[in-house]
């Protein structure tokens, strides 16, 4: 579940991009280094220039107001890693929740389904059984939609068949509903 979710590796990439820019406050404190050269020659004359008509002027600058500002850069950059790290921790802990969530929701609705043919009557023709086992495939949808989302997984590799399924041989379950059977 972790590996896949998109809001997870959108707060990771948050996390990589804030702990980059704790770097690049001291990338402000290296100089600037600008080399210039002039030549001062007549332009009928450029045909004989010589190392005397040619002058380098060499400038280094240092960015004095990111001298001063470095503490308060660094200090920001710090503060805005700190808050991508919590932001992580609590999607992590909320896609566990979503999880809980969906699992929970997986089984109320196992046991609404249970409870639904439970109340059917004994001379019923089979609409009634009909309209259940619909309902029931479209909440199983749903709910496998939701995993889907949750583990970042559209081509439903994490899905197994269950072996105490009874509702035919194309329906797949989630591998963590497996162990509750």
């Amino acid at each position: 579940m972790m590996e896949g979710n998109l809001d997870l590796k959108r707060s990771e990439q948050a996390l990589r991009a804030t702990e980059r820019s704790v770097i690049s406050v001291y990338t402000q404190v290296i100089p600037g280094v600008n080399l210039d050269w002039m030549l001062t020659k007549e332009l009928s004359e450029l045909t004989r220039v010589t190392a005397q008509d040619v002058e380098y002027n060499t400038n280094i600058l240092f960015n004095m107001p990111s001298l001063t500002q470095i503490p308060f850069d660094y200090y920001s950059a710090k503060s805005a890693v700190y808050t991508a790290r919590k932001t992580l921790e609590m999607k992590k802990r909320e896609l566990v929740s979503r999880l809980y969530r969906q699992v929970l929701s997986y089984q109320n609705a196992c046991i609404s389904h249970k409870n639904r043919l439970d109340a059917v009557p004994y001379d019923d023709d089979g609409v009634q059984k009909k309209l259940i086992q619909d309902d029931w495939e479209k909440r199983v949808s749903e709910i496998s939609q939701g995993f889907a989302v949750l583990m970042g997984n559209m081509d439903a590799q994490w899905l197994k068949r269950c072996p105490g399924w009874t509702g035919g041989n194309t329906r797949v379950l989630p591998a963590i509903w497996i162990c509750w059977w």
